[in-house]
């Protein structure tokens, strides 16, 4: 990092003594400094600014400055795609605030945590967060803080509608419009130009609003992150008029920043972009270059992004079984006040015995009544994976591209099981292993993933290899085991 940057963000102010001015110079680092930084795509320096400046707040006790430390490494590192440090740094933010009232932290944290699930593929989830972040943003007092919040959350769960809804983008168009009349910067913009092609093939719309982010980029203080998603959406639009030269300079001026500010992401889906380019200017050797360049790092981020998965997972489980903690500790102490009360009553004299034991009796009855509840919602369960289960079938011979997603969502032990007895398993081989897990025959497998019959079994060879698997145990029955 510059030496001169660090000794001008880290040496600020050091004669200052008292501790609300200390507070509020991380404070102001926390926010400016690491803005600083992420507008030239130093992600990396930024990282080392927040550490440092965490362990400041740490020497005077200062417990919500420690958090927006933990929740800006959140962020950045998600931006770097090192979602499992990112999780990390999450959850010990989350559960330092504790019961603090800081809205603005809360918001923070939570979008954060939905920008990871969004990122590997749990959707829902990644919505949820959204909606718990823009309903602490809505609660900050601060009117201009708490649009800047909303204008970031909006985005954000607009570009989660636009490539993952498939079937309803006008939910994307809603949050990105919401966004784009709070502060019309220049990646919102991009991206309702990109939902103008994807979706309205409203090439003329796009090109309006790209050139409007353009010229809002360059003359504002923007991160150079937001040139590159322009830069990008300017090859789309050339690509979709058949400008394939045009096109590829500017998903080439996009890779350069994109490389430079280590955003592997971007880089990924810019190789794919390149490689379909040279494909139709008729350039097979570069086209197969980029392809190959692209099948590479994907794999490396999925591989990456395993354990990153179970963080979430756990961290999902571990919230259910919060809230089932706070929904039955209700009953429990109800429970508790009542046979205490029984017992009272009882030392009271036999005169009470027929109405204790009437209380009994009704309390019994609850208690029963509980139990026949909680086996509805046993058949309840079972019915919703019988659901689920018909669901991912259909998703399969669809070959709809969400299947492996939801797949984890609705086996999430029989895919951490399969993480720990295959550590590089990749989205191919787990695709293959869902479909036996739905009891598809090597006719069906072949058929809906338009391969042959015995490319089929030599999979299936492949994986008992892999996983150690007796040729004399039934494939289907062994994965039926697996939890």
């Amino acid at each position: 990092m510059n030496k001169l940057l660090i000794i001008w963000l880290l040496g600020m102010n050091v004669l200052i003594l008292g501790q609300d001015p200390q507070r509020h110079r991380i404070d102001s680092l926390l926010k400016a400094g690491t803005f600083e930084l992420r507008k030239e795509g130093r992600f990396d320096d930024a990282v080392v600014l927040n550490k440092q400046l965490i362990k400041q707040a740490q020497e005077i006790n200062y417990m919500e400055g420690e958090v927006w430390g933990n929740a800006n490494l959140g962020n950045l590192l998600c931006t770097l795609n090192r979602h499992e440090e990112s999780m990390k740094y999450l959850i010990i933010a989350e559960e330092k605030l504790g019961g603090i009232e800081n809205y603005f932290l809360k918001a923070k944290i939570y979008g954060e945590y939905a920008r990871n699930y969004y990122v590997l593929g749990f959707f829902e989830k990644s919505v949820e967060n959204y909606n718990k972040a823009i309903g602490f943003a809505l609660k900050i007092k601060n009117r201009k803080i708490q649009e800047n919040e909303l204008n970031y959350f909006y985005l954000n769960k607009g570009v989660a509608f636009m490539e993952k809804e498939m079937s309803h983008p006008d939910s994307a168009f809603i949050y990105l419009k919401k966004a784009y009349l709070l502060q019309p910067t220049p990646i919102i913009g991009a991206n309702i130009a990109g939902y103008y092609m994807r979706f309205k093939k409203d090439y003329d719309s796009a090109a309006f609003y790209l050139d409007v982010a353009m010229k809002n980029y360059e003359a504002g203080n923007f991160p150079i992150y937001q040139k590159s998603i322009i830069l990008k959406k300017l090859g789309s639009l050339h690509f979709h008029k058949k400008e394939y030269e045009k096109a590829l300079e500017y998903y080439n001026e996009s890779l350069k920043i994109s490389e430079k500010i280590h955003k592997s992401k971007d880089i990924k889906e810019l190789y794919k972009l390149i490689s379909k380019t040279y494909k139709k200017l008729d350039n097979k050797e570069q086209s197969g270059d980029y392809l190959e360049k692209y099948t590479t790092l994907n794999d490396s981020l999925n591989n990456a992004n395993h354990k990153t998965a179970d963080i979430l997972v756990n961290k999902y489980v571990k919230e259910k079984e919060k809230e089932n903690e706070q929904k039955y500790s209700g009953i429990y102490s109800v429970f508790t006040v009542i046979l205490a009360l029984i017992i009272a009553g009882a030392l009271s004299g036999y005169a009470y015995y027929r109405k204790n034991k009437k209380e009994k009796d009704i309390l019994l009855s609850k208690h029963q009544e509980t139990i026949v509840e909680k086996d509805l919602e046993n058949t309840q369960l079972r019915q919703k994976v019988n659901t689920a289960f018909n669901e991912l079938v259909q998703m399969a011979k669809d070959n709809n591209p969400e299947f492996v997603t939801r797949f984890r969502e609705v086996y999430p032990e029989l895919c951490q099981s399969l993480l720990e007895l295959y550590p590089d398993i990749n989205n191919e081989t787990l695709k293959f292993c869902a479909l036996l897990k739905l009891n598809f025959s090597t006719k069906d497998i072949a058929e809906y993933t338009f391969i042959t019959p015995r490319a089929v079994q030599m999979r299936k060879n492949r994986l008992r290899k892999r996983l150690n698997i007796p040729s004399e145990e039934d494939l289907y029955v062994w994965i039926s085991k697996v939890e």
